[in-house]
Parts: structure tokens; sequence; C-alpha cells
């Protein structure tokens, strides 16, 4: 009968010991997920290409989801290269969807306007330069006189590369 007893007394014991670290291990899984999404947020708000988009991330037990609407694949693409560089991601599911995207208010085409302006000035090819930089919707027209294709293709490629731009039309004028 003791030995019964004990057989029950260790059976509980186990049973106890079990579930009272069953419930620390979903709060560290918890702790773990928080912070790998922390760290996909924030790679994402840093990212050049992505910055200006609202990117939804989830993450349990390892497996990060993202969600929302990218102007191209390369983005979607980017966006799920990122999630799967950060340590503790184990896949990515990347729901993200390519199409029309909300439009970027007047204080967003202001700052990528300015973005542009402020990197044409800086470019040595394209400091001097007498170039007119509209923004709308994200759409860039770059209008205005330069002195050759070449310093036309410059100006294009610094409009392309700044972030939030999600289309350049180059207006500018060769002088003969």
């Amino acid at each position: 009968m003791r030995t019964v007893y004990y057989a029950l007394l260790m059976a509980l014991c186990i049973g106890v010991i079990g579930c009272a670290a069953h419930p620390k291990k979903g709060a560290e899984e918890r702790a773990d997920d928080t912070a790998i999404t922390s760290r996909i947020r924030a790679k994402l708000a840093n990212d050049a290409t992505l910055h200006l988009f609202r990117i939804n991330v989830d993450s349990r037990q390892g497996i990060v989801t993202l969600s929302g609407t990218l102007p191209s694949e390369d983005r979607k693409r980017r966006a799920a290269e990122i999630a799967a560089g950060v340590a503790g991601v184990r896949q990515v599911e990347n729901l993200l969807r390519v199409g029309q995207m909300r439009r970027p208010d007047r204080f967003e085409d202001a700052v990528i306007a300015s973005k542009i302006t402020s990197r044409l000035i800086q470019n040595p090819m394209t400091h001097a330069l007498a170039i007119d930089v509209e923004a709308e919707k994200g759409k860039v027209i770059l209008s205005g006189r330069v002195q050759s294709e070449r310093e036309k293709k410059e100006a294009e490629r610094i409009a392309r590369n700044t972030s939030g731009v999600l289309s350049v039309e180059n207006q500018l004028e060769i002088l003969e």
C-alpha cells in the first residue's frame, strides 16, 4: 500500500512540475515572438525602399506573417528577405499583395520632392542644373534643361532611387 501511495505522490509531483514548466515555455515563446516582430518592424522602417509603406508583421513560434500592400514584386521580395534575415525566424509567410497603394498625401509628396532636390544639389553632375521637381501621389516629374543625355539620365536615376517614388516622368530637355 505504501508503494502505491508513493507512486501516486510521485506521479502527482511530476504532473505538477510539468504543468508549472509549460506556461513558462509559452511565456518565453511569446517574448521571443514579440522581439522578432519588433526587430523586423525596425528593419523595415529603416529600409529606404520600404519605410513609407505599412507592412503588418506577426510572429508565432518563429513563423512570421507579412501582410499589406506594396507597389511592386521587388519590394514584396525585399520585405520577405529582411524578415527571413532576423534571428529566430524559422519561416516567412509572405501574404503581401502587389497592387494599388493608398495615395501618398501632400506632405509625403513634399518630402519626396525635397529629398530629390537635395540629392540633385549634392551630386556633382547635377548640382548646377536648373531642374524642377514635382511630386504628386508618388509620381515624380522632372522638368528643366540639362547639358547632356548623361545629366538627364543621372537626374532620373537619382529620382528613381529616392524612397517613396512610385514612378518618374523625365521631361528634361537637352540644350543643343
